[in-house]
């Protein structure tokens, strides 16, 4: 199996998910057993951080749960959108299933707004999967006991390198709005030069230094944990992206 993620701007709008919702169905009929996970809709979480803030900035169960809500829409909309898809375009009877924090078992530890994820319900999903159904989980969130945290911003990256951890997957695919991992930002230097390869220590010093293809939490457990990661453009998921490699493998 592997796991697809997608961030704000890849789900920011319905046609977006019905893009996004495509490349994920294509990966299924190739038998790759796709687990997906999201992230809020493009500009939401920084629509509900304000709503928060205009009443405080601590980091509070209340704040937390007002701002994964954004992730949990996603994941909705995005489940129905595959299923819709899945029917009108491929003809397939193929089921997606929108899955909660509580459903999916991701549970974890750590400070509101500081979370991280610990564990998840392995035997649920890969028995979903296994039945030939396209998981869909909310990035960015987690329960620690009954309570909903977050991750911190950029946390969905970090959800969907860890649950790919958790579940042994073949690889995780982040998908985002560059063509994978650049030397500077292609989207202001029109002469940014793309990495077909890019060792994953090289990797977090981009992200260290303000790179935002992929979140620097996401790299460090990739690197601790040696996940298999991809960077690739929703907007053209026919390209290669970027292929992470563990330390010491480009000579």
């Amino acid at each position: 199996m592997i796991v697809m993620k997608f961030g704000g701007t890849s789900v920011g709008n319905l046609e977006k998910m019905k893009h996004a919702a495509r490349i994920v169905l294509k990966e299924y009929i190739n038998g790759n057993s796709p687990l997906v996970v999201v992230s809020a809709m493009e500009k939401e979480t920084d629509r509900l951080v304000s709503l928060v803030d205009t009443l405080t900035k601590e980091n509070c169960p209340e704040r937390d749960l007002i701002i994964s809500t954004g992730e949990t829409v996603s994941t909705g909309l995005f489940a129905l959108t595959l299923n819709k898809i899945a029917k009108e375009e491929f003809s397939k009877q193929i089921q997606a299933l929108a899955l909660t924090s509580l459903q999916a078992g991701i549970e974890g530890s750590g400070p509101a707004g500081e979370g991280n994820i610990d564990s998840i319900n392995d035997t649920k999903l890969h028995a979903l999967i296994n039945e030939g159904i396209i998981p869909v989980l909310p990035g960015f969130q987690c329960l620690k006991s009954t309570q909903l945290i977050t991750l911190g911003r950029g946390g969905s990256d970090t959800s969907a390198v860890v649950i790919g951890a958790l579940l042994n997957a073949k690889r995780v695919y982040i998908y985002t709005d560059v063509d994978g991992v650049y030397n500077v930002d292609p989207r202001v230097h029109s002469d940014a030069i793309k990495y077909d390869r890019l060792e994953i220590e090289e990797l977090i010093k981009l992200t260290e230094s303000g790179a935002k293809v992929v979140h620097p939490k996401a790299a460090m457990f990739a690197k601790d944990r040696n996940v298999p990661l991809t960077i690739k453009s929703t907007f053209f998921p026919e390209n290669a992206g970027t292929e992470i490699l563990a330390s010491g493998v480009i000579q």
